[in-house]
């Protein structure tokens, strides 16, 4: 049974993962978090427990110490948070020279599915208008969502001329050719969506996920854990990890 060590464990989804778990074949031994309703820990230097692989749904404040561990323990990592800086990222490829990381931005196995989709409507659709909508709940902080930045990163791996606008205002109402415009929409509690519309002469292509509660984004953590707890070193997507034999 894989052993894991949760960052953010006191949060939606480290609560998430602790109820998904159990019918997953996986154990939870240990969390890093600011209560103690776990085993949870508030220096990493004080950590005991024994695990597998580190999952990371806290935030990108914290991941120099999910580095750090990763390197003292030498175990594997799951970077499920958003909103790195481009000097963290440096940092994680870095990291993936010599340790397993799997990271993605939205751990949905469905998402990974649209992410591909887009891909491929993309690339034989070159000349269809893009329009990217997302949708979060009222407490979300990073705008656009990072799925949205993935969606727009595979549209532009077959399309180098396609540019990025977010939102749509006076300055920069009009549409101009080649450019994908990402939509972010807050409110309630709404868990996400996220819509890519394909706009043609006399056609429309739409792809829509919608996420109806967090369990999705546990589950998809803990097949991605199961897929790297036995790799050595390099930077893994949720693509490798559905699609291993292709990618």
């Amino acid at each position: 049974m894989i052993k894991l060590f949760i960052f953010g464990i006191n949060g939606k989804m480290g609560t998430a993962l602790q109820q998904c778990a159990p019918s997953h074949s996986v154990e939870i031994v240990g969390g890093f978090g600011r209560q103690n309703n776990f085993t949870v820990y508030n220096n990493i230097e004080d950590i005991a427990c024994e695990f597998d692989c580190i999952i990371d749904f806290s935030s990108a404040q914290c991941l120099d110490d999910i580095l750090k561990l990763s390197s003292q323990r030498n175990k594997p990592v799951v970077l499920a948070s958003t909103g790195h800086t481009k000097q963290q990222l440096n940092m994680i490829k870095k990291h993936s020279k010599n340790f397993a990381v799997l990271q993605s931005s939205n751990m949905s196995l469905g998402i990974t599915v649209l992410l591909k989709l887009i891909q491929i409507t993309s690339q034989m659709l070159p000349d269809f208008d893009l329009e990217i909508i997302e949708t979060h709940h009222n407490m979300k902080h990073d705008v656009p969502s990072g799925t949205a930045k993935m969606m727009f990163e595979q549209a532009y791996t077959n399309n180098n001329n396609l540019k990025a606008c977010l939102g749509r205002a006076k300055k920069n109402g009009k549409r101009l050719f080649h450019q994908a415009t990402i939509h972010s929409i807050r409110g309630g509690t709404f868990v996400g969506e996220h819509k890519a519309i394909y706009f043609g002469q006399n056609q429309t292509i739409s792809l829509t996920h919608s996420a109806q509660n967090r369990d999705i984004f546990a589950q998809g953590a803990i097949k991605a854990a199961q897929f790297i707890v036995d790799k050595s070193n390099g930077l893994f997507s949720m693509f490798d990890c559905l699609l291993p034999t292709t990618t």
